[in-house]
């Protein structure tokens, strides 16, 4: 065998391993929602998700399965999917803040410019609006709070607001600036939202 099929043989029996191990640890809540799905699941790890609901009481057969709450589901196509358990809901909020904090970096390093090359007062204004950006951001990352988040949103608007009127002050302003400045600010803002959709779920 090369080291190459070594490779592959080892990984397909990780991933084998993978669902040997999650399934059988998934909540009741969890197993059900694999039901659901089986569909979309490779054939073993659906049927083992099968024998583990009857294990458990949740079905006492396949036949079950025809019953109308085990009906597979459609994937629908959404804007703010929904986390597939607390866990994953929880490290996908902690993901979106940290980005979020990245992007108060973009403020602070252009009030530094401008108070270097001079203006002093926006300078001091951008650096300001960019920590309690970030500090905000970074709150968020550990407890989330809807107070913060449209907070941040006014936020956004404002300094949205900014960037647009200085891009458009410029007599050769270039039409790709603009289009990622919308891209930017509309990216935070579905950044947002969906934090505030998740979490208002819950």
């Amino acid at each position: 065998m090369s080291k190459l099929q070594q490779i592959f043989k080892r990984r397909a029996s990780e991933k084998q391993k993978d669902f040997h191990d999650l399934i059988p640890g998934s909540s009741d809540e969890e197993l059900i929602r694999i039901l659901k799905q089986r569909t979309y699941f490779i054939p073993e790890a659906a049927q083992l998700a099968v024998e583990e609901a009857i294990k458990r009481g949740i079905i006492h057969s396949e036949d079950d399965l025809l019953h109308e709450d085990y009906r597979v589901k459609e994937l629908r196509f959404s804007w703010f999917p929904e986390p597939a358990n607390d866990k994953n809901r929880k490290r996908l909020i902690k993901s979106l803040g940290r980005s979020l904090v990245f992007c108060g970096i973009f403020p602070l390093v252009y009030g530094l410019i401008k108070m270097n090359a001079g203006h002093q007062f926006e300078g001091a204004l951008l650096a300001l609006f960019a920590l309690i950006w970030m500090s905000l951001a970074s709150q968020l990352t550990r407890t989330f709070h809807k107070q913060i988040v449209f907070v941040m949103l006014a936020a956004n608007a404002v300094g949205a607001s900014y960037v647009f009127i200085r891009l458009i002050s410029f007599n050769q302003s270039p039409l790709m600036d603009l289009f990622v400045a919308v891209v930017l600010f509309a990216l935070i803002t579905y950044a947002l939202i969906y934090m505030y959709t998740i979490r208002n779920r819950v």
